[in-house]
């Protein structure tokens, strides 16, 4: 289900990556037709956000190596579900202790979780 989002987004995402940006929207669910999640890349990792209902257990991997093999980069897939009921699984143990993402030659600290 990312494949074609990243797809759809292939000229926006050259032109970020030509730039060094490494920080974006991946998928949209509001657009996508899965309203209540959203799929952001930070850097090394795929950051998949739920509020409505909580996503299958399998499918954060599944889209981390979906998304992973599309952009030609390894990404780390972590997600929060942001309730009813909040839900924030274990983050995965490959998940870098400061990872870093980029925006318009700025760096930026993309911790998916930290203290506020």
């Amino acid at each position: 289900m990312i494949g074609p989002a990243i797809a759809r987004r292939a000229g926006l995402l050259a032109a970020l990556h030509a730039e060094g940006t490494t920080t974006y929207r991946l998928f949209h669910g509001a657009t996508e037709g899965w309203p209540g999640v959203v799929a952001d890349r930070y850097g090394p990792i795929l950051l998949v956000s739920s509020w409505r209902e909580r996503v299958p257990d399998d499918l954060t991997a599944r889209w981390a190596a979906e998304a992973s093999a599309a952009l030609d980069t390894p990404l780390v897939g972590v997600w929060n579900h942001r309730g009813p009921p909040p839900f924030l699984p274990p983050l995965p143990p490959d998940v870098p202790p400061n990872p870093t993402g980029t925006e318009q030659g700025l760096t930026l600290d993309v911790r998916p979780r930290h203290r506020g």
